[in-house]
């Protein structure tokens, strides 16, 4: 829908899936950007978070191992299978990861990664690009004022 809204349809080709999915062999080595709101939360501090998140979120988009970090450390290493070169990847991250998450990915052979804050000023999204042929339009986002 937001391709549409924005006139770019006939570019964009969206997939769901799943991190422990295999890659349609189609896409492999082909991705521009991927973007993941990923499980992060601590394992033991599933039970804890507020009754309407446990109600409404499977367990599985929660946990994510415990430390909250199984998810970025897997998809690091994908990344040399899935993305094109001068892709990115875009990922949420919890509060307390805006530290870790970038070095995973910097880890990984990724450059330019960026902490991105909301609105109140918390840690919130990450991107990275993939190493490669610089392209327009391609690799994480220009920082604004609020990114750190």
């Amino acid at each position: 829908r937001n391709a549409q809204l924005r006139g770019v349809e006939a570019r964009v080709e969206v997939y769901e899936g799943a991190l422990a999915g295999p890659v349609p062999q189609a896409l492999a080595g082909k991705i521009d950007l991927l973007v993941s709101n990923p499980p992060y939360i601590k394992r033991v501090e599933i039970d804890s978070l507020s009754e309407e998140v446990r109600r409404h979120d499977p367990r599985e988009a929660l946990d994510g191992g415990a430390d909250g970090l199984d998810f970025y450390r897997a998809l690091a290493g994908l990344l040399p299978r899935w993305l094109v070169p001068g892709g990115a990847v875009a990922v949420e991250i919890g509060y307390d990861q805006g530290e870790t998450v970038p070095e995973i990915f910097r880890r990984a052979g990724c450059r330019n990664c960026i902490l991105h804050r909301d609105y109140n000023g918390h840690p919130r999204v990450v991107t990275a690009g993939w190493p490669g042929e610089e392209r327009p339009g391609a690799g994480p986002p220009v920082p604004t004022p609020t990114d750190r």
